[in-house]
């Protein structure tokens, strides 16, 4: 297989990976999480949106 074809298969699986935990996050944000985590909560879906965004 072409090198620039995996490359790309590697960062999309990557990309969804990180779209995936952050829609738990945000899902457990709105159905379970501590009231006292809002702040943490809000800085961990912020950096993976982050990290999701240079991709």
């Amino acid at each position: 297989m072409n090198a620039a074809y995996t490359k790309l298969i590697d960062k999309t699986r990557e990309s969804a990976l990180l779209s995936s935990t952050s829609s738990l996050l945000a899902w457990d944000q709105e159905v379970l999480m501590p009231e006292a985590s809002v702040e943490y909560r809000a800085r961990a879906l912020k950096q993976l949106a982050e990290m999701i965004h240079r991709m």
